[in-house]
Parts: structure tokens; sequence; C-alpha cells
């Protein structure tokens, strides 16, 4: 199925989350406890990400479209429910049953090809060329993570602060000279903290954003 260039990023995401889904569903034994870890790094590096890019944008588009209540958005909000409950149980747990991975890892392909086929279909069919512009301006400012920041900054580089608000922040990733690199964003709460902690430890917040913050490692003075 071709992919409109605004939701490329995401499609490709749930490539990845395909391979995930077969590895899950070849688990045996012998590897049971490998393969629970793969499922944990990619649900903090990738999964919780794409899972709100799509509740905050995507989702809500489609449903402004809708004149009554719409099957296919509750049945990716139920699946989404239902698998951040399944990771959750994984991240918090040892020990896990290959069934329980065999089973997630149905759930997880069931779910992705659902959207492939009809929630990603109906969104090129249906969503104006805005709405799509700005789904794909979100997912080309991309999902960063703490460890991602920690690298970063450990490298010698630096970043620059965009916008920030309660529940989200938008973070210029720049060479050590300041030339941009990317920008990246996140609404996850442990990357809006840690930005927090940054501004708190590195500088005055009462400074304007926009310039640059080099290594702060904030694990180090708690």
């Amino acid at each position: 199925m071709k992919r409109c260039p605004e939701l490329v990023l995401l499609s490709r995401e749930h490539h990845v989350a395909l391979e995930l889904a077969l590895r899950l569903q070849r688990a045996t034994q012998a590897d049971a406890e490998a393969v629970r870890r793969a499922a944990v790094e990619f649900w903090d590096r990738d999964g919780q990400q794409h899972f709100r890019q799509e509740e905050e944008l995507l989702l809500p588009a489609l449903a402004a479209r809708a004149s009554t209540a719409d099957p296919d958005i509750e049945r990716v909000r139920d699946d989404h429910a239902d698998l951040r409950s399944r990771f959750s149980n994984l991240s918090t747990s040892s020990g896990v049953r290959p069934e329980a991975l065999r089973q997630l890892g149905q759930r997880l392909r069931d779910h992705v090809r659902f959207e492939e086929r009809t929630v990603f279909e109906r969104a090129q069919a249906e969503l104006d060329p805005q709405q799509l512009a700005a789904i794909g301006r979100e997912g080309s400012a991309r999902a960063i993570n703490v460890k991602d920041l920690e690298c970063w900054t450990e490298a010698g580089a630096t970043w620059r602060l965009v916008e920030m608000s309660k529940d989200r922040v938008v973070i210029d990733m720049c060479q050590c000279t300041g030339e941009l690199v990317e920008r990246r964003s996140s609404v996850d709460p442990a990357v809006l903290a840690y930005v927090r902690d940054a501004l708190h430890a590195g500088r005055s917040t009462d400074e304007p954003t926009g310039t640059s913050l080099s290594a702060v490692s904030t694990r180090n003075e708690r």
C-alpha cells in the first residue's frame, strides 16, 4: 500500500513493530527473556510515543469528520489500551511465559495491520491537506528520550529548547558548533522532567528559549 508522505514515518514505525511482533510470536522458553527485553526496549524507545502521536493527531482528525461514534477509532483506542497494559506488564516482570509473548505478538500484529489497511487508508482518503501536513510535521519532529539526550551531550554536542508546555517539549539537536542537525519532540513525562531539571541546573529559567544547553547530567546530581 502506497503511503502519502505525511504518514510515511508512522508507517515505517509500523514495519518495526511488525518485526517485533514476528519475534514475539516465535518466542520459546529458551529465548523468552531476551525477547521480553527486546519488547520492553521497543516500547520505551518507540511504541509509547507512536501511540501518543496517533491519539493526539491522527484519531482526533478522523473523529472530527465523523458524525457519530466511529468504530474504527474506538477499536484503535481499545487496542492501544490493551497493548499498553501488556507492555507495562513486561516492563515490571521477569520470567515471562512464552505463551504471553506469543499472544502479545499476535495482538501487536493484528493491530498494526488494521491500522495500515483501514485507518491509514481512511486518513489518506478523508483528511484534508492541512490535517495531513500537521501530522507530517509532528512526525518529522521525531520523538526523543532521556537516553538520546544524555548520549548526545556526553558526545560533546548541544541541544536547544525550542518550545515547552506542561505536556510537550520540542528540542533542536545541534553540533558542538551550534549548527542544527535535527528537530526532535517528546510528550514523555521523563523527558519533560529531564529538560526542566536541566534548565534549573544549567541556567535561569527566565532566559529565553532557543539558547544552547550543553551537557547537564541531572542523574548525577540527584
